[in-house]
């Protein structure tokens, strides 16, 4: 079986939506999107069916799993930020590369247990 077009699946950050963590593409797009910046290590599956990677990919998000928000200062000036960079793929130096302190960051539940949020 020849596969021209595929579902690519790759890991959320905690600002990541639907879309940008489960597109279809072609080797062509994929080509592009490595020379755009997209890392093979965070290529998390690929698929050649849409409903398997959408599943994938909300279970990767949290989809049905509760969340809390809080904001990036918050989190800087109160709890282990080098932690909650490990756990969410954020980068150590997005506070000094022009993070905005006052902005949302939705963590599922589990996250926040790791990073020490909530017990």
């Amino acid at each position: 079986m020849e596969i021209k077009e595929f579902w690519v699946v790759t890991k959320p950050t905690p600002f990541s939506v639907l879309q940008d963590v489960c597109f279809q593409s072609d080797w062509k797009g994929i080509i592009l999107q490595s020379k755009g910046g997209l890392n093979p290590d965070e290529v998390m599956a690929v698929f050649d069916n849409q409903i398997e990677a959408v599943n994938l990919a909300e279970e990767l998000l949290g989809v049905g799993e509760d969340t809390i928000t809080v904001t990036l200062g918050y989190i800087s000036r109160n709890h282990d930020w080098e932690k909650f960079c490990e756990v969410t793929g954020t980068s150590y130096w997005a506070m000094n590369e022009g993070g905005n302190p006052d902005a949302d960051v939705v963590l599922k539940v589990s996250d926040a247990r790791k990073i020490g949020l909530i017990v």
